[in-house]
């Protein structure tokens, strides 16, 4: 059999070039994944654990505006806590806004601790999700509570939802006033990082858990963050796959920072995700249930915290790197 001249090999290794990138592009990343999984399992059996508990109320969306019924859901939110305590949680985390009442953010106005939140039957520490006020603006907030009551940090949510939680252009369209009498609530000036339970805790509140660049200015604290925490209010959803979702898209925070990352959501899904986003619980929803978990304390820094996502931009211009070289050689073929 004759030889291949060189213009026909070239073309053949030029038609094997995608099918060993292809190759190549499923090899890999499972074969990173399965060496880089095992090796993390083996770092959070290793690492010291702090359990956290997680109170899910499920208190539905109507029940949970009613002024007469917010004293019962604050007696519900302590005896869970409560229980919680006794099967040895050290920080016991309340979903979003779970608090019924309005938090004043004026260190004075809270005297000697959080003590409307904890009563007396709560040891604490708490995370608590609850809306804040300056006397004028409105805060979607976590706080975090010391076991003698006091109010250890404010995290503000940051990343609000439009028309659910703030007016678009509110303060420019005056015509908008007439049907929205507020621009509603204010957005915190910058993700926070607290220190509650003796732990540095980064909060995701709500659909914040589904923002990379969020997480990731988070993870970047010094000192690093040692878990991450989501208080979320799914019940605006219903029995639809939306919460189900949720869940599924915050795993990939837990991924990328490499961190354990505990969500407490009203209706569900909570649950506790392992640094390699595993779901090690998960709750059903629209169900009154509760959790302790031994969540993992791990430090270090992902590439993907240190650099960012960089994949995607190297991908992309790669892709248009190769689109040019064929245009090119389309046109030199025909000349």
């Amino acid at each position: 059999m004759a030889a291949c001249s060189p213009p026909r090999a070239r073309s053949l290794r030029a038609a094997r070039a995608p099918l060993v990138v292809g190759l190549l592009a499923l090899v890999v990343p499972f074969a990173y994944g399965g060496v880089r999984i095992a090796q993390l399992e083996a770092a959070r059996e290793a690492a010291p654990p702090v359990r956290v508990g997680v109170v899910q109320p499920n208190i539905g969306i109507f029940e949970k505006h009613d002024p007469s019924l917010r004293r019962g859901h604050l007696a519900l939110l302590r005896r869970m806590t409560g229980r919680l305590e006794r099967d040895g949680a050290e920080l016991v985390v309340w979903p979003e806004t779970a608090y019924p009442y309005f938090v004043s953010r004026e260190p004075t106005a809270q005297g000697d601790g959080f003590v409307a939140a904890r009563g007396t039957e709560i040891k604490g520490p708490l995370l608590v999700g609850a809306i804040t006020t300056d006397g004028e603006a409105r805060f979607n907030s976590a706080i975090g509570v010391d076991a003698d009551g006091r109010i250890a940090g404010i995290a503000d949510k940051v990343e609000l939802l439009a028309f659910g939680e703030y007016v678009p252009l509110w303060d420019w369209l005056p015509p908008l006033r007439t049907y929205f009498p507020s621009r509603g609530i204010t957005p915190g000036t910058a993700p926070r990082v607290l220190t509650v339970a003796g732990r540095r805790v980064a909060v995701l509140n709500c659909y914040e858990d589904v923002l990379p660049g969020y997480a990731r200015q988070l993870a970047a604290f010094a000192p690093a963050p040692d878990f991450f925490v989501n208080v979320t209010n799914d019940a605006w959803f219903g029995d639809t796959a939306e919460p189900h979702l949720h869940n599924h898209v915050a795993r990939l925070r837990a991924i990328e920072t490499r961190r354990d990352l505990v969500r407490a959501v009203n209706t569900g899904v909570s649950a506790h995700i392992s640094a390699t986003g595993e779901a090690l619980v998960r709750t059903q929803t629209f169900i009154q249930t509760s959790f302790v978990a031994d969540v993992r304390v791990l430090d270090g820094a992902t590439p993907y915290t240190r650099f960012g996502d960089l994949l995607t931009p190297c991908g992309c211009a790669l892709l248009l790197a190769l689109a040019v070289r064929a245009a090119l050689e389309r046109r030199a073929r025909l000349r």
